[in-house]
């Protein structure tokens, strides 16, 4: 699955702008994922690659603790993939 996500923002990169008035901040926890930060705001652990992609994050299981995360508003990034 990892790598068919990253083969589709390879093929339909998104252009996504931090936006202060849209974006929301997140510090990333010890326990904590990509997964689980898509799960707690978005309400579906599908949307991490978002995550990742926004934040720059190559790779997803060796995240730094402490790494503060940008959150995207996730109607910005559906209108943007349609």
């Amino acid at each position: 699955k990892l790598d068919g996500d990253r083969q589709l923002l390879k093929a339909n990169p998104l252009n996504y702008t931090p936006s202060a008035s849209n974006d929301i901040g997140h510090t990333l926890k010890d326990d904590e994922n990509l997964w689980d930060i898509a799960y707690k705001y978005y309400g579906s652990s599908k949307w991490w690659f978002v995550l990742a992609h926004v934040n720059n994050i190559h790779n997803p299981f060796e995240v730094e603790r402490g790494l503060d995360l940008i959150i995207p508003d996730l109607d910005v990034i559906r209108a943007l993939r349609k």
